[in-house]
C-alpha cells in the first residue's frame, strides 16, 4: 500500500511516542521532536526514493537551525512556551527537507522562518486532562506542516522575517508568557 509521504510521515511520528516494530525512534529537542524530525525525513527518504546520504545531510541542516535557536533564544517550554519545543522542530524539519529536495540555502531559511512564524506565542500544554494532548495534536500539525512550508519556499515564498529575527520575536513573546502558560510546576 502506498500510503504517501504525509501518511508516512504520521504514522512515523506516532512510532515516537509508541513503539511500532521495526520503525526506528530517535530522541530529539523536545522529546518526541526527535522521533517527528527524523520520522518526517525517513518519508520523504523512502517516498522519494533518496540515498541515506541526502537524509544525513538534512539532518545537518536540522542541527544547525537547532544550535542557531540556542543562540538567540531558550528553546524550550519552560522558557518559551510550545514555540520552543514544536516550533524549533518544525523549523528544523522544515530546513532539513528543503535541503533534502535540493533547495537553496534561502529557501533552506525561508522554510524554517516561516515554520516557525506558525507557532509563534504558543503556550504549553493549556488543555487541563492529559492524554497527550495538545501536544499530539500540535506534533502532528508541525511534522505535517514542515513537508508543506518546504515546498512553500522552494516556489518562492518570501517568508518577510529572515529567520534569526523569528527568533526573536519568539523569544520575546514566549518570555511574556506568564508562567502559569509555560511547562512549568505552576502551568503546562
Amino acid at each position: 500500500v502506498n500510503m504517501g509521504v504525509i501518511s508516512k510521515a504520521i504514522h512515523y511520528l506516532m512510532a515516537a511516542n509508541t513503539p511500532i516494530p521495526g520503525v526506528l525512534n530517535i530522541p530529539g529537542p523536545m522529546g518526541t521532536g526527535g522521533g517527528f524530525l527524523y520520522g518526517v525525513l525517513s518519508a520523504i527518504e523512502e517516498e522519494l526514493g533518496l540515498d541515506p546520504e541526502v537524509t544525513l545531510r538534512g539532518l545537518f541542516v536540522a542541527a544547525g537551525v537547532g544550535a542557531i535557536c540556542y543562540t538567540r533564544t531558550g528553546p524550550t517550554g519552560e522558557v518559551i512556551g510550545c514555540t520552543g519545543e514544536c516550533g524549533v522542530c518544525a523549523a528544523m524539519a522544515a530546513a532539513a527537507v528543503t535541503e533534502m529536495l535540493g533547495g537553496t540555502p534561502e529557501q533552506v531559511e525561508a522554510a524554517a522562518s516561516m515554520a516557525l512564524q506558525a507557532s509563534i506565542g504558543w503556550p504549553c500544554d493549556p488543555l487541563p486532562g492529559g492524554k497527550d494532548m495538545p501536544c499530539m495534536a500540535r506534533v502532528l500539525f508541525v511534522a505535517t506542516m514542515s513537508i508543506v512550508y518546504a515546498q512553500w519556499a522552494m516556489a518562492g515564498q518570501d517568508p518577510v522575517l529572515p529567520f534569526h529575527e523569528v527568533l526573536d520575536v519568539a523569544d520575546n513573546i514566549g518570555r511574556n508568557l506568564s508562567g502559569d502558560l509555560l511547562c512549568t510546576a505552576r502551568g503546562g
